[in-house]
């Protein structure tokens, strides 16, 4: 064999469960939904190269670095934000215009009766 030779030792879903510190199965059901890592069919064998795998293993690094958000990351924070400025903007609505005597009636403490606006 030559040294620019390309081609790797595969490995397969047992080594691959292996290295990453799960289950068969949980491979194999990545496999099944399309998600990586990215898998090669040898016949019946399924076969993972090992250069792949460092790829999707380096792609699913979170924090420790001073990465930019990019990709899903970023899409999953918007998604945050708007819900959470969502559910403000609900909030306030509900408050301001809320009856001034629904606000009289309102128990702040749930063993107080209920108080109108003109008692004290």
């Amino acid at each position: 064999m030559t040294g620019n030779n390309t081609l790797e030792t595969l490995l397969t879903e047992r080594d691959v469960a292996g290295l990453l510190k799960v289950s068969i199965a949980t491979i194999r059901r990545r496999r099944l939904l399309g998600q990586p890592p990215a898998w090669i069919k040898v016949g019946a064998s399924v076969r993972y190269s090992p250069s792949e795998l460092a790829g999707f293993v380096e792609s699913r690094r979170i924090g420790g670095g001073c990465r930019q958000l990019v990709g899903d990351n970023w899409a999953m924070i918007v998604k945050r934000v708007l819900l959470g400025i969502i559910i403000v903007v609900v909030v306030l609505a509900f408050v301001v215009h809320r009856s001034p005597q629904a606000a009289g009636r309102m128990h702040i403490f749930p063993h107080e009766k209920a108080r109108t606006l003109g008692e004290r």
